[in-house]
């Protein structure tokens, strides 16, 4: 009997019961039991081939673990729900969006990562970014960037456990170029920092000395050296990423406020074994000049909220320690030292200390991306941050 008779008979225009009571008894049967069987045959055919299509993108094949190296590492998305734990603007959700280039399994330049995301926090913070980090020229050349949309609700604290809230709303943007020298692991060039935003004081009577309101717009350019030598842009075991900064902010640029910044960061990592890798991270920001508020430098360290610390210097120093426990699982422990200097709370008020521990899952072995959740105590508070690849980050 042809498959088509089957579907004429269950699908008649008239009752589909009564046009298999019509049917002789077993034709009718046999009708019924074909029709089923074909859409079972069809159903498992499906799910075979979607589960096919997920095993092949996302389960390694040789431990048979959930594994995104397949899907990334031909260029491909990578949305991340994102839980926000940062005390500096509450807990929160977001939704991000990446995109890994594809990787050349021949050469060990980084493969290009670009992304958007949008943020919604508790105290009625929200941000909308794109992103993008890329190597280019044979891997001479990398340009790295960010744009932003913000409306943050943020404390300001002047040597106080009291903090005065504030706004920020507006735009930022932020973009790098730098080019290898020579061969070696150097790479020299320029950046350039933007913020247009409104900044208002909530709660508070204005005065000459403390204005409730300032539309600010920073404008600065500033040059940039670096070194680089990760052997993991994501999840780095051995090398060190280092920069030194110095970006001016000037009228002449189309700054309303003329001050000069000076960076200088260095992360490091080693292994004095297979399962064991070390890091170390050091942070040092100054501003001189007449700097807004709320771009003074802050301690940035695990367990300490963003801009809990400012002052006219920080500095933020960290160590962390983690062990491969199985072959895709790793813990981690963390402990770090800050502290602030500015001209009206002495620098002994501001040293604060950190520590902490973690958990990490290789969710691309190939790539050697990590994901991974951290709890830190510091001075005030726990806090808990969900990472994607290394913790430190430069900026």
């Amino acid at each position: 009997m042809r498959f088509y008779s089957i579907l004429e008979v269950l699908v008649s225009k008239s009752n589909p019961l009564r046009s298999v009571r019509q049917a002789k008894p077993i034709s009718g049967l046999v009708a019924t039991a074909c029709a089923c069987l074909g859409l079972l045959f069809s159903a498992s055919a499906l799910q075979a081939e979607e589960e096919s299509w997920f095993r092949k993108n996302f389960v390694d094949p040789e431990d048979n673990n959930l594994d995104a190296s397949e899907w990334l590492s031909k260029g491909g998305f990578l949305p991340l729900p994102l839980a926000i734990t940062e005390p500096a603007i509450d807990n929160g959700l977001g939704i991000a969006l990446g995109f890994i280039g594809p990787t050349d399994p021949d050469n060990d330049i980084p493969p290009d990562f670009t992304g958007a995301a949008a943020l919604f926090t508790g105290n009625g913070s929200e941000v909308y970014a794109a992103f993008h980090e890329g190597t280019y020229a044979n891997g001479k050349l990398k340009l790295s960037g960010f744009a932003a949309l913000t409306d943050i609700n943020l404390d300001f604290y002047l040597g106080s456990s009291t903090g005065l809230r504030y706004n920020i709303n507006g735009g930022m943007a932020s973009a790098t170029a730098t080019y290898q020298l020579g061969s070696s692991n150097w790479y020299a060039g320029g950046t350039w920092r933007y913020t247009d935003a409104d900044v208002r004081f909530k709660g508070l009577s204005g005065s000459a000395s403390l204005p409730l309101a300032l539309n600010a717009t920073l404008s600065g350019v500033g040059l940039v050296l670096d070194y680089y030598s990760l052997d993991n842009t994501f999840t780095p075991t051995s090398g060190t990423s280092a920069r030194l900064g110095v970006i001016r902010f000037d009228d002449a640029v189309g700054s309303d406020f003329d001050y000069t910044k000076s960076i200088a960061s260095v992360f490091t990592y080693s292994s004095p074994t297979d399962r064991l890798t070390l890091g170390g991270k050091f942070v040092a920001e100054a501003v001189n000049g007449n700097a807004p508020f709320f771009v003074l430098p802050a301690i940035n360290l695990r367990g300490i909220p963003a801009i809990r610390y400012q002052g006219d210097a920080a500095y933020s120093a960290e160590f962390e320690a983690t062990y491969r426990i199985a072959d895709r699982w790793r813990v981690v422990g963390f402990t770090g030292i800050g502290w602030a200097d500015d001209q009206t709370a002495g620098a002994d008020r501001k040293i604060k200390a950190t520590y902490g521990t973690g958990v990490r899952y290789r969710i691309a072995r190939r790539l050697g991306i990590d994901l991974g959740l951290d709890i830190a105590r510091g001075p005030e508070e726990t806090v808990f941050y969900f990472q994607f690849g290394r913790a430190w980050r430069r900026f």
